[in-house]
């Protein structure tokens, strides 16, 4: 090969490799974003859910539940047998009930409202 031919061919895969980042830079924003837009749809959908868990217990119970861990352990008998009043939703180890972006939900007892701790998020 002449000297000419070899920097051809590292010229060739020196473009390559270039295409070749762009594209992968290109595709993980569009992932990224993705999953940013995948867990604003699912914190929305849990604040949802807890939110009528806390109604219906109130309802139930005649109080606010004093606590997520309150929440937890109360069940209610229909036709189908005992349920809870939220489906399952990611707890920590110290019983603290996660949103999708890791940070802890927030109960405040006296109002029942239920919020999500990330930034950004506290107002939904």
């Amino acid at each position: 090969m002449t000297k000419t031919s070899i920097r051809k061919y590292h010229y060739n895969w020196l473009v390559a490799f270039g295409i070749i980042a762009v594209l992968l830079g290109l595709y993980g924003n569009v992932l990224f974003h993705a999953r940013s837009d995948y867990q604003e749809i699912q914190l929305l959908y849990e604040l949802r859910t807890l939110r009528m868990a806390t109604q219906t217990f109130q309802i139930a119970y005649g109080h606010k539940p004093g606590s997520f861990e309150e929440l937890k352990k109360a069940t209610f008998v229909d036709a189908k047998g005992k349920k809870r009043y939220y489906l399952p939703i990611k707890m920590r180890a110290q019983k603290e009930l996660i949103d999708p972006f890791g940070k802890p939900y927030l109960y405040e007892a006296q109002t029942g409202w239920i919020k999500s701790s990330s930034i950004n998020y506290t107002a939904w």
